[in-house]
C-alpha cells in the first residue's frame, strides 16, 4: 500500500522526494553532499543497536526502555521531519543519556558482543560526519569514557574491543566528512566554472553580433550613399538599381550570418556555415571596395597555417577596422597588410584621412571589442593617429605548429621556395 502519491516521472512517493530534498538542503547549509542512504543507514543502524541491547538486558525496565527510546527517537524526528537541524550537543546528550541508561544495567552473558558499542559506533560516525573532526573527537572520547566506566562497575565485558569499534566509527565519519566537503567544493567549482563559460560564450556571441552588425549596416549605407547620389545626379539609373541590389544582399547575408551566430546556442545537429577565416580577408575587402570604399590587401607569408581561431580573430578585427573607416570617415582609403612569419602574425590595417575622422564619442564598443578579442588569442593591439593616417596594428602569436611538416621540412621549404604574396587593388 503506497505512504503518499507518487512521483509520476520516477515512481518514488512525494513523501520520501519531500525528506529526501529537505535532509539534502540540510547538508548543503552546512557545506556537505551526502547521497540520502547515508544517514538513513547510521540512523537504521543506531536504532537497531538500541534494539539489540534491550534483548540482552532483561533488566531494563519498561520506563527505561521508554525513556531510552523517547531519548534516541527525539532528535531523529527533528532531524528528518523538521526545519530544525539539531545542534550536535544536544542530541550528544540525548543519545548519550539513553546509552548511560542502557549501560546502568548488565548484559546477559554476551560478553564482547554487546550491541552498545555499536550504538555509541553510529553515533560517533553521525557526528563525525557532520561536525569537525574536534566535535567528533570529543563525543568519541567521551563514549570511551563512559564503556569504561560502566566495565569497572562490571556492566560491560571486552572494553578494548568496544573502544576499537567506536574508533572505526570515528575514522568512517571522518572520512564520509572529508568526502563530503570535497564533493561540494567540487560541485561549486563546476558551478562557477559554468557560470564564467556561459559568461564567455555570452561575450563571444555578442561581440560576432557586433561586428557583423556594425559592419554589414556600414556597407550597405555605403552602397545606398552611392544609389541616392546617383538618383539625385541624375546618372544611371541602373547602377543605382545595382547598388540596391547589392545593399539588399549585404543585408540577408548577414541576417544569415547573425542566424548562425545564434544558432551555437542550439544543438549541435543544426547545419551551421563556417566560420570565416584568414582566406576570406580578400573577399572582405572585395566586397568593401565594391561599396564604395577604396580598399587594398597584401598578404606576406602562408595564411594556412594559423589555426581557425586566429584566422577568424584576425578577419573580425579587419572586419572591424574597415567599419570604423566607413562610418568616421568615409570615402579615406584604406590598406589592409597581413604578414605571417613563423611564430606570430602581424596585421596592419592603415586609413589615409582625406576627411577629418569623427572624435569617438565612447559610446562604441569597437576597439575595445578587438583589443579584448587579441587579449584572448594571447596577442596585443593598438589603435590611434599614426600622421595624417589612423593605424591599426595587432601581433598575434601563432600557438598551432604545422601539423604537416616536420621541423627540418619545413625549413627546408622555406629555403628553397619563395613566399606567397597575394596583392588585390
Amino acid at each position: 500500500m503506497p505512504c503518499g502519491p507518487y512521483h509520476r516521472d520516477m515512481g518514488i512517493p512525494t513523501t520520501v522526494l519531500r525528506l529526501k530534498a529537505k535532509f539534502e538542503d540540510k547538508d548543503a547549509a552546512k557545506g556537505l553532499v551526502y547521497a540520502w542512504w547515508i544517514p538513513l543507514a547510521c540512523t537504521t543502524g543506531l536504532l537497531v543497536s538500541v534494539a539489540v541491547t534491550f534483548v540482552q538486558r532483561d533488566q531494563l525496565t519498561a520506563v527505561q526502555i521508554a525513556g531510552v527510546l523517547a531519548l534516541v527517537l527525539v532528535p531523529l524526528a527533528y532531524m528528518w521531519f523538521s526545519d530544525w537541524w539539531v545542534p550536535w550537543w544536544l542530541d550528544m546528550v540525548s543519545t548519550f543519556t539513553a546509552v548511560a541508561i542502557i549501560l546502568s544495567s548488565p548484559a546477559d552473558g554476551v560478553g564482547a558482543a554487546d550491541a552498545v558499542s555499536w550504538a555509541l559506533m553510529f553515533a560517533v560516525s553521525k557526528y563525525a560526519a557532520t561536525e569537525r573532526f574536534r566535535i567528533a573527537a570529543i563525543t568519541a572520547a567521551t563514549a570511551a569514557g563512559m564503556m569504561a566506566v560502566a566495565s569497572s562497575g562490571g556492566h560491560l565485558n571486552g572494553l578494548p574491543l568496544h573502544v576499537t569499534l567506536v574508533t572505526l566509527g570515528l575514522v568512517a565519519g571522518a572520512m564520509l566528512y572529508t568526502q563530503a566537503r570535497a564533493l561540494a567544493a567540487e560541485r561549486a567549482a563546476l558551478a562557477m566554472e559554468h557560470t564564467s563559460a556561459t559568461l564567455a560564450e555570452r561575450d563571444r556571441i555578442a561581440r560576432e553580433i557586433h561586428d557583423l552588425v556594425a559592419h554589414s549596416l556600414s556597407v550597405t549605407m555605403l552602397h545606398i550613399t552611392g544609389a541616392r547620389r546617383l538618383l539625385a545626379n541624375g546618372d544611371d539609373v541602373e547602377e543605382a538599381i545595382e547598388a540596391l541590389r547589392d545593399a539588399e544582399h549585404v543585408g540577408r547575408q548577414a541576417m544569415q550570418d547573425i542566424r548562425n551566430t545564434v544558432s551555437s546556442l542550439a544543438t549541435d545537429n543544426d547545419p551551421r556555415r563556417p566560420l570565416p577565416s584568414a582566406d576570406d580577408l580578400p573577399s572582405l575587402v572585395d566586397r568593401v571596395r565594391g561599396a564604395g570604399l577604396p580598399a587594398s590587401y597584401d598578404v606576406h607569408g602562408d595564411v594556412k597555417q594559423l589555426p581557425p581561431a586566429l584566422g577568424l580573430g584576425l578577419y573580425r578585427i579587419v572586419q572591424e577596422s574597415l567599419t570604423n573607416v566607413a562610418k568616421h570617415a568615409p570615402g579615406s582609403p584604406v590598406h589592409v597588410s597581413l604578414a605571417v612569419g613563423r611564430s606570430d602574425a602581424r596585421l596592419t590595417v592603415r586609413s589615409t584621412r582625406t576627411v577629418p575622422h569623427a572624435a569617438p564619442d565612447g559610446s562604441g564598443s569597437g576597439i575595445t571589442g578587438m583589443t579584448a578579442r587579441v587579449s584572448q588569442l594571447g596577442g596585443t593591439l593598438t589603435a590611434g593617429p599614426d600622421g595624417d593616417a589612423w593605424v591599426v596594428e595587432s601581433t598575434l602569436p601563432i600557438t598551432q605548429d604545422d601539423a604537416h611538416h616536420c621541423a627540418v621540412t619545413r625549413t627546408i621549404s622555406e629555403l628553397t621556395e619563395p613566399k606567397p604574396k597575394q596583392a588585390t587593388t
